[in-house]
């Protein structure tokens, strides 16, 4: 990125939001590079390592869970326009809870409490979070949600969300093997 691209998307003074330990920081940075206006180009022929669960293999796994949710929640509250915000979060808070809820019937408490801990650190986080929105939505964003959405939107195979449930990340998507 360039230092004056970075400096465009600053909210607070951060690039990154200092409120996300770890998961989905880059992703909202980049929801806000694209909200300025500004394209993120996949250079193919740069090669890249990078280890899935490196850091989160160390970490307890309710941990884990509790940032992912958290974090992306809160993205999504801060970078949405309002008609996406009305058309997505609700839905996608909706989908988190019936995660947390059958992770309970599979006796994984730890799973059910942070994911319920995550939607009311948003809530409770809630004057912070629109302070951080208004921002965004008012200085930083150049266009509608209609072209924010051909970024952001994925619509995946069912394989690509059985593999959270089971816990097993071996997948073929759009093409494209995963497997962890």
């Amino acid at each position: 990125f360039k230092k004056d691209i970075l400096k465009r998307i600053e909210v607070e003074g951060d690039i990154l939001d200092s409120s996300y330990f770890a998961y989905f920081e880059e992703t909202d940075m980049c929801h806000r590079v694209w909200l300025a206006g500004y394209r993120i180009v996949y250079a193919y022929k740069s090669v890249i390592f990078h280890k899935m669960g490196a850091t989160s293999s160390s970490l307890n796994n309710a941990f884990v869970q509790y940032h992912s949710f958290k974090n992306r929640i809160n993205s999504y509250s801060k970078n949405l326009g309002t008609r996406l915000f009305w058309q997505i979060l609700p839905f996608h808070i909706f989908l988190s809870i019936c995660m947390a809820w059958y992770m309970l019937f599979r006796g994984k408490f730890s799973i059910w409490l942070a994911i319920h801990r995550a939607i009311w650190w948003n809530i409770r986080s809630l004057r912070r979070t629109r302070k951080k929105r208004k921002i965004i939505q008012q200085h930083i964003r150049a266009f509608a949600d209609d072209q924010l959405q051909e970024k952001i939107m994925r619509y995946p195979s069912y394989r690509y969300y059985q593999s959270f449930l089971t816990g097993s990340f071996d997948y073929k998507d759009n093409g494209l093997s995963h497997r962890t």
